[in-house]
């Protein structure tokens, strides 16, 4: 899974990329069951309220292969005007049913910093 992620307030212009893979000899890869085409969504609550700030938002699929996925979520305006930690996750709608990732329970730690200026 990628690291923490964190953006300056009311910027929207650095997307929240994270990448993941795993590879199950029973399952497959995550390349395989998350591909190009499939639909994600993105998820970001307040790590401290639980208020959601982003409720199954639209995310893309960067890269597929070899067993590891790259995936993208862009800020729409006014999603990152309130300083403070959040908490990410996408979730992949595959032929298997939804899978979220990160896939064991963890989170994507984001950070949204106070505008200096």
């Amino acid at each position: 899974m990628s690291r923490a992620y964190g953006v300056a307030q009311h910027d929207t212009g650095k997307p929240l990329i994270a990448r993941f893979s795993y590879d199950d000899p029973s399952l497959g890869s995550l390349s395989d069951l998350v591909t190009m085409a499939t639909s994600v969504v993105a998820v970001i609550t307040n790590r401290d309220t639980g208020a959601v700030l982003v409720n199954r938002a639209s995310a893309q699929v960067l890269s597929s292969s070899g067993g590891t996925v790259t995936l993208s979520y862009i800020w729409g305006a006014g999603q990152t005007d309130t300083p403070g930690r959040y908490a990410a996750t996408f979730e992949a709608a595959t032929i298997a049913g939804p899978v979220t990732l990160p896939t064991g329970g963890e989170i994507i730690p984001v950070t949204i910093r106070a505008d200096l200026g």
